[in-house]
């Protein structure tokens, strides 16, 4: 008999297919699991050169996987190379860490900044200009884009550089102008900013595995072992250097990749899929792959497009219309929806599609459906990426076609403020109804959408059990849709497995299946809810390598 590598003995064993734990072992040679079970039944698998670890009390489970992060633009955000914007409080504190900027960075010829938000800005603070930026930097482009990603703030020069004038208009989004109908700088929604994304982000390959580097070691001390890296375009981009940078760092890192990393492109509106599959064909090895492709249906609540079956209670003055009735919309039609995410399965890709509004969450499950009367179940699964809101009768829906919820419960605490304002009292009890949709028999995945949310998995875990924020004070939003401890670590191993198509690999401690492998310094399970934000990892494992230890 060949004897294990490591084995990891607990009575708080969590395997991560249900949402309770029990005591006994996971053993692990090279870097796949061997056994699991009680510890007699792994006891065999001790040979003299086995690392044993005794975790009593200490909580063993798979590792984290996050389905949902724009790590190449946070990576990009945290590095020197970025004028990080958040925790400012005015349009005036943003100008300052310009100019600061810019006197210790003279050479640059493009400004990238992440991180400002009007409502951090407090009551009757009014949208900034690209007049304030030019006062500061107008000799090269200068793009400030807010935490909530959908909008940008740019100077004249980044509108120049983008090809945005008075007279542009996109399929969905819009530049928004002043009352002489010049341009003020601030573009809304994804589809007429992509082209500003793709301009700020433009870092060579050199500077993009810089900037991933730190990160990595960051992703193993939260234990996540797997994330997805999904796209914030509506179209294919012209070329992937971050993915590059992935494929070359698991080839040049000793041991390879500590992490692996799920890269999820856009489908595009066209239905050529020619350069996802592609992106596939050249991505697909167990640390750096492709399974699915990614589209938006409507906006955010913040800019009030997210696509609504009810007005919204407010009305703002980018609104297209003023007398109440705005409800947003979605960035195409449902035939184009259709044909795409149909084409797409053929094709064996998963879909991930954006939704925030509940009239937006039946546009994407009609479009699986009618992907479904074609294509039936394939081996991809098809997930909703954060759905704040959906009818019941879509939920069902889901179940029936196996469509994942893929959700971030730290969107709670961001929009909590602004629920009545933007969607009334009456709306307050449906949104991300988690509780709702396990019991209707959905998968559930959690993950963050960093860096417009923190990356922390016990942050998302303890909004999804509590419903209250870091001082215990309830929010607003569905207190009664919140769930267990079990079943919010269940999401986050192998429902997002299943949400990146690797339930077959990863997600829950099962023999033959990848030695990701994850300790906490507690056992989660029994604790006070207030624990969960104290908890820490003790040690990561990937792909059988211990990657981190505390």
């Amino acid at each position: 008999m060949k004897f294990a590598d490591h084995v990891f003995k607990s009575d708080y064993m969590f395997e991560g297919s249900s949402d309770s734990y029990f005591d006994g072992a996971v053993a692990v040679r090279g870097n796949k699991i061997v056994a699991l079970g009680s510890y007699e039944d792994v006891e065999g698998f001790i040979g003299p050169d086995t690392q044993v670890h005794d975790c009593t009390g200490k909580l063993v489970m798979p590792g984290f996987i996050d389905p949902h992060t724009h790590l190449g633009d946070a990576a990009q955000v945290a590095s020197p190379y970025t004028v990080n914007l958040f925790g400012t409080k005015s349009a005036e504190e943003c100008l300052e860490r310009l100019k600061a900027f810019r006197e210790a960075n003279p050479d640059e010829k493009r400004i990238y900044g992440f991180g400002w938000l009007r409502e951090d800005w407090g009551e009757g603070a009014q949208m900034p200009t690209r007049q304030m930026l030019d006062a500061v930097v107008d000799d090269v482009p200068v793009y400030f884009q807010a935490s909530a990603a959908h909008f940008m703030w740019a100077n004249s020069k980044a509108l120049e550089e983008s090809g945005i004038t008075r007279d542009t208009t996109f399929p969905y989004g819009y530049a928004c102008k002043d009352e002489n109908g010049d341009l003020t700088g601030i573009v809304m929604e994804i589809d007429a900013i992509s082209r500003m994304v793709c301009n700020a982000h433009a870092l060579p390959i050199d500077k993009r595995k810089e900037v991933t580097i730190p990160f990595l070691h960051i992703l193993s001390s939260l234990g996540l072992t797997s994330i997805s890296v999904i796209a914030g375009e509506t179209e294919p981009v012209s070329d992937y250097v971050d993915y590059e940078a992935y494929q070359e760092l698991d080839e040049e890192l000793d041991g390879g990749l500590p992490v692996r990393m799920n890269l999820i492109p856009s489908m595009g509106f066209s239905g050529d899929l020619s350069k996802a599959v592609e992106l596939r064909n050249k991505y697909n090895n167990d640390k750096v792959f492709i399974t699915s492709v990614k589209q938006f249906v409507d906006g955010i609540p913040n800019i009030h497009t997210a696509y609504m079956y009810e007005p919204y209670r407010n009305t703002l003055e980018s609104d297209p219309v003023q007398d109440g009735s705005w409800r947003g919309g979605s960035f195409n039609t449902q035939e184009v929806y259709n044909e795409v995410v149909t084409k797409a399965n053929s094709l064996g890709f998963g879909v991930r599609m954006h939704t925030i509004g509940d009239a937006a969450t039946t546009m994407a499950v009609d479009a699986y459906e009618a992907s479904f009367e074609k294509n039936g179940l394939g081996p991809y699964r098809n997930t909703i990426e954060h759905m704040y809101y959906a009818k019941d009768e879509d939920i069902e829906r889901m179940s029936k076609l196996d469509i994942v919820c893929s959700a971030q419960p730290s969107h709670l605490n961001i929009f909590d403020p602004i629920i009545d304002e933007f969607f009334g009292p009456e709306r307050r009890n449906h949104m991300d109804m988690h509780r709702k949709i396990i019991d209707s028999g959905v998968t559930l995945a959690f993950g963050t959408d960093f860096p417009c949310t923190g990356l922390s998995p016990f942050e998302t875990i303890y909004y999804a059990v509590t419903r209250c924020n870091f001082d215990g004070k309830p929010m607003s939003t569905c207190p009664e849709q919140a769930i267990t401890v079990g079943e919010a670590l269940k999401a986050y191993t192998s429902g997002s497995a299943q949400a990146m198509n690797r339930a077959d690999r990863i997600g829950t401690l099962a023999p033959g299946k990848f030695a990701d492998i994850i300790v906490l310094d507690g056992p989660m399970f029994g604790e006070d809810p207030k624990k969960i934000l104290e908890r820490k990892v003790e040690l990561t494992m990937c792909d059988g390598r211990v990657v981190y230890t505390a």
